[in-house]
């Protein structure tokens, strides 16, 4: 990083927690750069409420833990190609085009399950010296601008990273 550089703002997928391998790292699929910081950036910390155990009836079966102390990362930001951004959005190759791609590759990291596990991806997130390692638990996005076909050019995109392991997992089955 240079001297008048900003550092890089990074989103990452991965299979399974701590799977930072080669192989995972060079897998573009699961990988996204901000093209400028975000415009928003919070850090939450605080204990996350377990939800009480239910028979198959709906009957509570055990009292809902306490939970475990969790930080979250909320953060905003855009995606913009219409040539305000020095440079281009992840997998964009030319000014004008539209960004659609984009949010398909964020929403195959946020939230697609993965068709053997049926898990989503466990996410690593890293700007600068900080980094979260978790899933994401809401993603958000508004076209704000478009072209002369209606293609979007430009996104506003919201996300929130929990971290650690995804402690319910919906879309695990038994095949």
């Amino acid at each position: 990083m240079g001297i008048f550089t900003t550092p890089k703002f990074e989103i990452s997928g991965y299979e399974e927690p701590g799977d930072f391998s080669l192989a995972n790292v060079l897998n573009t699929k699961a990988y996204y750069e901000l093209q400028v910081p975000p415009d928003k950036f919070d850090i939450s910390i605080g204990k996350e409420q377990i939800p009480p155990q239910k028979d198959a009836e709906g009957n509570v079966l055990v009292k809902g833990a306490p939970g475990k102390e969790k930080k979250k990362w909320n953060f905003s930001f855009l995606i913009d190609n219409t040539g305000i951004f020095p440079n281009l959005p992840t997998r964009v190759l030319a000014t004008g085009l539209t960004i659609t791609t984009n949010i398909q590759l964020l929403e195959a990291i946020a939230a697609e399950p993965n068709d053997e596990s049926h898990k989503k991806l466990f996410v690593k997130a890293a700007w600068g010296a900080s980094s979260i390692e978790g899933t994401v638990t809401t993603m958000n996005y508004s076209y704000t601008f478009f072209d002369s076909n209606a293609n979007p050019i430009r996104a506003k995109v919201s996300m929130e990273i929990t971290e650690g392991p995804e402690e319910s997992s919906n879309f695990l089955s038994p095949d």
